[in-house]
């Protein structure tokens, strides 16, 4: 079975996922309430191996590349701590104000390592963003989570 389209080698399409399998928030714990569910953070990164197996068994003559990136974010003696500065893939210097921001890290690197490797034509990238949708989308004016 032969995947992908050879007579357009520079015709990529990329997916990448975010795959937080847990998420206490690290040092700047989730509240009770928040915390029992955080284990389906990992959506966007079972999106994509979904569409990546579908790729396959359809055959399709596609150029496709994806990148699941995995985290866990739990509190121990290796955990980032706010106010550390860690550097990204591409290079950039970040500077940790919450360590609860784990999914987006991984995304950019993810995403950062995968038009550096692969040139694609056209990325897309699958995650949940619990906390901000849940801003954006539920709340109301005023209210607070």
């Amino acid at each position: 079975m032969k995947i992908g389209n050879p007579q357009k080698p520079e015709d990529v399409l990329a997916f990448v996922g975010k795959g937080v399998c847990f998420d206490a928030g690290g040092l700047n714990l989730k509240k009770t309430g928040g915390i029992e569910e955080m284990w389906f953070d990992k959506g966007g990164a079972c999106t994509v191996l979904s569409a990546f197996k579908a790729a396959v068994e359809l055959n399709l003559p596609i150029n496709l590349v994806c990148a699941l990136a995995f985290v866990e974010n739990l509190v121990g003696s290796n955990a980032y701590h706010p106010s550390d500065i860690i550097r990204s893939y591409k290079g950039l210097t970040v500077e940790i104000g919450n360590t609860d921001a784990e999914g987006r890290l991984i995304l950019c690197d993810a995403m950062s390592y995968v038009q550096d490797k692969h040139k694609p034509n056209t990325l897309l990238e699958f995650s949940t963003l619990t906390g901000a949708c849940m801003v954006t989308l539920v709340m109301k004016p005023g209210k607070r989570i």
